[in-house]
């Protein structure tokens, strides 16, 4: 399994893509270190691509009311501890992870925030959640 961490910075945000290479079975070992640094030290407002019918209890339709067996969106941070990480979902999601990442790069205009629902993320799994590829990519949104 070959593993690439790609980090480009634009002048108001930094958007980091972790991507993974797979062929047969193969097993993977996260680690921490290896982590983006948007996720090893993450910050209220930082933005996550990810799984949503991951972390979500939610469930999300396509568009005539057909559930989706996979829904991808972003993920907001609202809380950071030294152990937890508490995350809310968009409103809407993809049925493809590429419909997040673009969401994610964008202007962010059109994302509504689902406030009622708060995710508890426990920090020590983030390197197996991204291993998993349940979170995709992260944005930092410029506090300046």
């Amino acid at each position: 399994m070959v593993r690439t961490l790609a980090l480009a910075l634009a002048a108001t945000l930094s958007l980091t893509t972790l991507s993974a290479c797979s062929g047969g079975v193969t097993t993977t070992t996260a680690s921490a270190d290896a982590l983006d640094p948007n996720l090893a030290n993450p910050a209220v407002g930082d933005l996550w691509a990810a799984q949503l019918s991951h972390f979500s209890s939610a469930s999300f339709s396509q568009p005539g009311g057909e559930a989706q067996s996979q829904s991808w969106g972003l993920l907001k941070v609202v809380a950071v501890d030294p152990t937890n990480i508490t995350v809310i979902t968009e409103q809407g999601a993809w049925p493809q992870k590429e419909g997040a990442i673009r969401d994610l790069g964008g202007t962010l205009a059109d994302i509504s925030w689902d406030e009622s629902e708060r995710i508890t993320v426990v920090r020590a799994q983030l390197p197996q959640l991204v291993a998993d590829e349940k979170i995709l990519q992260t944005r930092r949104m410029n506090t300046q």
